[in-house]
């Protein structure tokens, strides 16, 4: 039988969850300002109707830092600034807000390989940890690794992509 995920309930949130999931990402966590190199996540979170700053940059492309604007007080209100991880109310709601949400982590601190395992990496232990809560919640049967590096501890949270 296939595993379903859990309902949740749909949420007035502060922030769009993908555009959350992308600045816990790739985001200073002093304030507003998202750093990638892949145009398309500022295209698609311009087109959630968020204004971006230009490059913070110029000369490191296709690297770009951008603020978006209008985001810190909600950041400020949800504690996450200094402190990144994943509000609960993002926890709990529904099943399309918390893919969204998952998408934007995926975007900017995961990966695919060509069989379909979808890989998150983080030095955040809590926010890894979060990212295995939100998997398992959406039914994709994550795992969590630790992995020792020079630079110190990462974790790993690989799951496998639905086909939808």
């Amino acid at each position: 039988a296939m595993v379903r995920p859990i309902p949740g309930v749909a949420q007035q949130l502060p922030i769009h969850p993908y555009v959350l999931g992308c600045w816990l990402g790739d985001g200073h966590s002093a304030d507003g300002r998202i750093g990638c190199a892949d145009q398309e996540i500022f295209r698609k979170i311009e087109r959630l109707g968020y204004r971006l700053s230009g490059s913070h940059c110029p000369g490191r492309a296709p690297y770009e830092l951008r603020t978006v604007y209008d985001m810190m007080p909600a950041l400020r209100a949800m504690g996450v600034l200094g402190e990144k991880h994943v509000p609960a109310e993002y926890l709990a709601a529904s099943v399309y807000q918390r893919m969204e949400l998952l998408r934007g982590l995926m975007d900017t601190d995961g990966h695919c390989s060509q069989r379909g395992t979808a890989t998150f990496c983080n030095k955040n232990e809590r926010l890894a940890r979060q990212v295995w809560e939100l998997a398992s919640g959406l039914a994709l049967r994550p795992r969590i690794r630790r992995y020792l590096q020079e630079s110190g501890a990462y974790w790993q949270v690989s799951m496998q992509a639905h086909v939808d």
